[in-house]
């Protein structure tokens, strides 16, 4: 955190590793799971986008429709949205759909909210 206030961060990318959940793996109870330190990196992640605050995050919805439109071979999204994250502090009326609260629709969609430790 410290050398990102000294310079500048352009992009925060971090997801927490789902080993650390799973009752499949080395962690066979409540206790263990608690004990596994992988299931606390993700306070690290939120710490650390607090402090440093920026307007704009990728979020699981945002890529997931960006994967969609690029199945179907259209790359405009992904491009609107690198150019998005180029600048995560700075104020972009443009792109003000963007800094907006996860829409209903993927609320239990696959890869928005309800994740899989298979995707």
């Amino acid at each position: 955190i410290s050398r990102s206030k000294k310079n500048k961060v352009d992009f925060i990318l971090a997801t927490p590793p789902c080993q650390g959940f799973s009752l499949i793996g080395k962690n066979k109870n409540l206790e263990q799971m608690q004990n596994d330190k992988r299931n606390y990196l993700l306070n690290h992640v939120v710490s650390s986008i607090k402090e440093l605050n920026p307007k704009y995050v990728l979020r699981n919805y945002m890529a997931q429709l960006a994967i969609d439109a690029a199945d179907k071979g259209d790359y405009k999204l992904i491009d609107e949205l690198y150019q998005l994250l180029k600048n995560p502090y700075s104020e972009q009326p443009k792109n003000e759909k963007w800094f907006a609260k996860r829409p209903e629709w993927a609320r239990h969609k696959v890869g928005c909210s309800a994740l899989s430790c298979s995707s």
